[in-house]
C-alpha cells in the first residue's frame, strides 16, 4: 500500500511539473501574440491558461489588456477586477491604470478618476503620467471642436490629475465649463489656469537665475493668489539671492503667517538673519527649524563653522573682541565644535582671561577625535604655557609632559618654549623640590635632546637627591655635546672632585676614573688625588694576592681596573704565575700545594679554563677520575679549545684493562674498567669489557645491570657519550 501511495504522488508531481511547464509556454505564447498585435490569438491563449489556472493574477492582466486592444471595454474592466482582487496584497498600478483606460474608454470619467488615483497612489511611473497627461489634452481639444463638451471637461479633468501643475488643464476645463454654460466656473478655472503660468514661468525665471524678472512674475502670481505659500517663498528666495535680505526676511515672515510650521521658511529665515549678522534671532529661527525637523541640525553645525572661519579672519586682523564673540556663537550654535574651543581658548588667552582659555582648551580635549593628535599636542602645549603663565608650574609640567605622551614628533615640532621647562625646573630647584624638578628637566631634554642646560640642570638634581651615579652620567652626556660648556660650568660649581670622591667611595670606580679626569681637565692639581687613589686600590689587590686571599683580591683587582683599565695586564700576569708555580709543583710530585695553587688560581679568576685543565690534569693523575671529569667539563665550557687535549684519556686504562683480563686477572682488569666509568660512566667500551669480566666473576646480578646501561647506551645515540670528548673510539 506504502509503495503504491508514493507511485501515485511521483505520477501526481510529474503531471504537476508538466502542466506548469505547460502553462508558463502558454503564457509566453499570448505575450508574443500580444506584441504582434494579434489580439484575438492572445485572449484566446490566456483564457486556455485561465482555465488551467485560474488564480494567477498576470493571465487575467494580459486577457483585459487583449480585450482592451479589441475594444471589448466592458469585459477589459472585469479582467482587470478580477486581476486587482486576485492581486490585493501585492497591487501593481498599471493594473489600476489599465482599468482607468478601459472606464474613459466607455466615457466613465468618473470612475476612470478614481482608477487613476489609485495607479498614481501606487507610484505610476512619470514617463507614464505625462504621456497621459497629453493624451487627455489632446482628447480634450477634440472633444471641444466637436461640441462634445462633457467629455472634453471629463478629459481635462484627467489631465489635470496626471499634471496638476500645468496651466493647460485649468485652460481647457475653463473652455468646456464656459462652453456648458457654468460661467462663473469656468472664470475660477481659468484664473487657476492663469496661476499656473504665471508660477510657470516664474520657477523657470527664477531657475536660470533671473531672480528679478521672477520676482515680476511672482507678484503678479500674488496679485491673483494672495495666499499662495509658495510664490511667497519664491519672491522671499529671490529677494535672498538678490541680497535684499531685509526685503526677504519680511517676505519669510508672510509665508510664516500663511504656514506657521514651514520649516523651509523657517531654515532661511535664519539663513537671512544669518547674512544680517543678526546671529542670535538667527539661532533661534534655526531651533524652530530644527524641532520641525531634526536634519536641519545640520545647517547649524554648517553655519557653526561658518562663525569659526569668520572669527579667524577677525583674529588675523588683530580684533579679538569680535573675534571672541564669533567663537563664543560658534560654540551656541554646535556645542560639540572642537575647533570653536580652540579658537576661543587661543583668545582668551592673549586677553589675558587664563582659566576661561583652559576650560575652552579642557572642552577641545573632550570632543577632537582621538586619532587627530597633533590638534591634541598643540592645545596640550597651550594649556602648558597658560599654566606657566599663571606660575602653576607643577600643572604646567603634567601638561607638556601629556602633550610629548600623545605624539612625541608633533610635540617637539609645537612646542619652541623650552626655556619654559628649564625655568620650571630651576623652581623646583630654588624650593628644593629636587624630583619635580628633575621630570621638568627630563621633559626639557625630552622636548631638546641636545639642552645642554638641562642636562647639567639634571645632573644637579640627581646629586641632590644622592643618585651620584646617575649624575655623573649626566655630567657626562652634557660634556659630550657641549665640552666647552660642560668645563666652565662644572668648573664653577666644583662639583665634579667631590663627585668624584663620593663615586670612590661608593665603589663606582669606573665613573670615579672618569670624574677624575674630568676634574683634572678643569683643574691640573686634582691629579695627585686621583694618583692617590688610584694607588690605593692596586695596593690593596697586591696585598690580598701575596696573602693568598684569592677571592678578595680578584674583588680588589676588579675595582682597580674599572679604575684603570691597564691593571688587566697585572691581573692576567698574575694568574698566569699562578698556574705556573702550579705546574713546576705537579712536577716536582708536590701534588696538594699544586692543587691549592689551582684552586686559588680558580678563585682569583673562576672564568680561566686553563686554571680548571690543570687542576683537571692532577686529579686524573691522582686517580680522581669523577674529580678530574668535572674539572675538564669546567674547561671545556670557558674554552672549547679544550676538547682535543682530554679526548684520549680513557683508552690508556682500557688497554691496561684488556692486559690484565688476557693474563687472567680480571679482579685488576675489574678495577682498570671501573676507574674508566669513574671518568666516563658513558663508555660503551668499557662498559662491554666489565660485562665480560663480571661474567667471568660470575657477578651475574651487576652483569645484568651493566647489560642494561649497555643496551640504553645504544638505544640513545643523543647521549653526553656522543657529544663530549670524553668518548673512546
Amino acid at each position: 500500500m506504502m509503495a503504491k501511495k508514493k507511485h501515485q504522488e511521483k505520477q501526481l508531481k510529474v503531471a504537476n511539473q508538466k502542466r506548469m511547464a505547460t502553462v508558463v509556454s502558454q503564457r509566453k505564447a499570448a505575450r508574443d501574440y500580444y506584441n504582434a498585435q494579434l489580439f484575438q490569438q492572445a485572449l484566446d491563449t490566456y483564457e486556455e491558461v485561465i482555465r488551467v489556472e485560474p488564480m494567477y493574477a498576470g493571465s487575467h492582466k494580459g486577457k483585459a489588456d487583449a480585450l482592451y486592444a479589441l475594444e471589448r471595454y466592458e469585459e477589459a474592466c472585469r479582467s482587470y477586477e478580477q486581476c486587482i482582487l486576485l492581486d490585493k496584497f501585492y497591487q501593481h498600478p498599471l493594473s489600476y491604470e489599465g482599468l482607468g483606460n478601459a472606464l474613459y474608454a466607455l466615457k466613465k470619467y468618473k470612475e476612470a478618476r478614481l482608477a487613476y488615483e489609485q495607479a498614481i497612489k501606487l507610484k505610476l511611473g512619470q514617463n507614464v503620467c505625462f504621456s497621459k497627461w497629453k493624451r487627455f489634452i489632446s482628447d480634450g481639444e477634440e472633444f471641444l471642436h466637436s461640441g462634445l463638451f462633457e467629455d472634453a471637461l471629463g478629459a481635462y479633468e484627467l489631465a489635470i490629475l496626471f499634471y496638476p501643475q500645468h496651466s493647460k488643464g485649468y485652460t481647457g476645463k475653463g473652455n468646456a465649463l464656459f462652453a456648458l454654460g457654468h460661467t462663473e466656473e469656468a472664470q475660477a478655472i481659468h484664473k487657476q489656469a492663469k496661476i499656473r503660468s504665471l508660477s510657470y514661468h516664474a520657477n523657470e525665471k527664477y531657475s536660470t537665475k533671473l531672480y528679478e524678472d521672477s520676482l515680476s512674475l511672482y507678484q503678479q502670481l500674488i496679485e491673483l493668489d494672495p495666499i499662495n505659500v509658495q510664490a511667497h517663498s519664491r519672491i522671499a528666495d529671490a529677494l535672498f539671492a538678490l541680497g535684499e535680505y531685509q526685503k526677504a526676511l519680511t517676505s519669510y515672515g508672510k509665508v510664516l503667517q500663511l504656514d506657521p510650521k514651514n520649516v523651509y521658511a523657517f531654515k532661511c529665515k535664519g539663513d537671512t538673519l544669518f547674512a544680517l549678522k543678526r546671529f542670535k534671532e538667527a539661532y533661534s529661527a534655526y531651533q524652530q527649524a530644527k524641532q520641525y525637523d531634526s536634519t536641519y541640525s545640520k545647517v547649524l553645525d554648517e553655519q557653526a563653522t561658518n562663525l569659526v572661519i569668520e572669527g579667524n579672519t577677525f583674529l588675523r586682523q588683530g580684533n579679538t573682541n569680535s573675534a571672541l564673540y564669533l567663537f563664543e556663537l560658534a560654540i551656541l550654535f554646535n556645542p560639540h565644535n572642537a575647533d570653536a574651543y580652540s579658537q576661543q581658548g587661543e583668545v582668551l588667552s592673549k586677553l589675558g582671561h587664563y582659566q576661561g582659555a583652559l576650560n575652552a582648551y579642557n572642552q577641545f580635549i573632550q570632543l577632537v577625535p582621538k586619532n587627530a593628535k597633533h590638534l591634541v599636542v598643540r592645545i596640550y602645549c597651550a594649556k602648558g604655557e597658560l599654566f606657566y603663565a599663571m606660575k602653576e608650574y607643577e600643572q604646567a609640567l603634567s601638561a607638556y609632559e601629556q602633550a610629548y605622551k600623545v605624539d612625541p614628533s608633533s610635540a617637539r615640532r609645537v612646542f619652541d618654549k623650552k626655556d619654559s621647562l628649564y625655568a620650571i625646573g630651576k623652581s623646583f630647584y630654588t624650593n628644593k623640590d629636587y624630583k619635580k624638578a628633575l621630570s621638568a628637566f627630563n621633559t626639557g631634554i625630552l622636548y631638546d635632546p641636545q639642552f645642554v642646560q638641562c642636562y647639567l640642570a639634571k645632573g644637579n638634581c640627581l646629586y641632590k637627591l644622592e643618585r651620584y651615579r646617575e649624575a655623573f652620567q649626566v655630567y657626562e652626556e652634557a660634556w659630550h655635546l657641549d665640552p666647552a660648556y660642560t668645563i666652565d660650568y662644572l668648573g664653577k660649581k666644583r662639583i665634579i672632585p667631590a663627585l668624584g670622591n663620593i663615586l670612590y667611595n661608593l665603589a663606582y670606580y669606573r665613573e670615579a676614573r672618569a670624574a677624575y679626569i674630568m676634574a683634572i681637565v678643569f683643574n691640573p692639581l686634582h691629579k695627585n688625588a686621583y694618583l692617590a687613589l688610584e694607588k690605593k686600590l692596586i695596593e690593596k689587590a697586591t696585598h690580598l694576592f701575596e696573602h693568598k686571599e684569592y677571592a678578595k683580591a680578584r674583588i680588589a683587582y676588579s675595582e682597580a681596573i674599572q679604575f684603570d683599565p691597564t691593571y688587566e695586564r697585572m691581573y692576567q700576569a698574575q694568574i698566569t704565575s699562578l698556574i705556573e708555580m702550579g705546574r713546576t709543583l705537579h712536577k716536582q710530585r708536590k701534588y696538594q700545594e699544586a692543587l691549592d695553587l689551582y684552586e686559588g688560581a680558580i678563585q682569583f679568576h673562576p672564568g680561566n679554563a686553563s686554571a680548571y685543565a690543570e687542576k683537571g690534569h692532577l686529579l686524573y693523575a691522582l686517580h680522581h677520575f669523577s674529580d678530574a671529569l668535572m674539572a675538564y667539563t669546567q674547561a671545556m665550557a670557558l674554552d672549547p679549545s679544550y676538547r682535543g687535549v682530554f679526548a684520549n684519556k680513557e683508552a690508556p686504562l682500557i688497554t691496561q684493562g684488556e692486559a690484565f683480563y688476557e693474563h687472567g686477572d680480571y679482579k685488576q682488569a675489574l678495577a682498570m674498567y671501573e676507574q674508566v666509568l669513574q671518568f666516563n660512566p658513558d663508555n660503551k667500551d668499557a662498559q662491554t669489557a666489565k660485562k665480560k669480566v663480571l661474567y667471568k666473576l660470575e657477578q651475574i646480578a651487576e652483569e645484568k645491570r651493566v647489560a642494561g646501561n649497555l643496551q640504553r647506551l645504544t638505544t640513545n645515540n643523543s647521549s653526553w657519550l656522543c657529544e663530549e670528548p670524553f668518548r673512546y673510539e
